[in-house]
């Protein structure tokens, strides 16, 4: 089985390329970040993946924003961790 910290780094990796190819604006670090990199990044973030948030815009308007999430818990994400992050998007 694959090391929590890899997939993670897929994920991530995957949600990037997604996004440029539907026009989203990535920056060349997401785009270059190796895994070292990654992992040193998530380790100073405390392991927590709600700090590796993904916040971006489209190229062809500023105004069309996304943000990409990424839960704590990993075994299953249910209502309470989505409330939370809505009232912290709100405050």
């Amino acid at each position: 089985m694959e090391d929590p910290v890899t997939r993670f780094y897929k994920c991530r990796k995957t949600c990037c390329e997604m996004l440029e190819d539907r026009g989203y604006i990535i920056t060349a670090r997401e785009k270059l970040e190796n895994f070292a990199a990654f992992k040193e990044l998530f380790e100073e973030n405390e392991k927590l993946r709600s700090r590796m948030t993904i916040i971006t815009s489209h190229k062809n308007d500023a105004n069309n924003k996304i943000i990409v999430y990424f839960v704590d818990e990993v075994k299953k994400t249910g209502v309470k961790p989505l409330r939370e992050y809505n009232k912290k998007i709100k405050d």
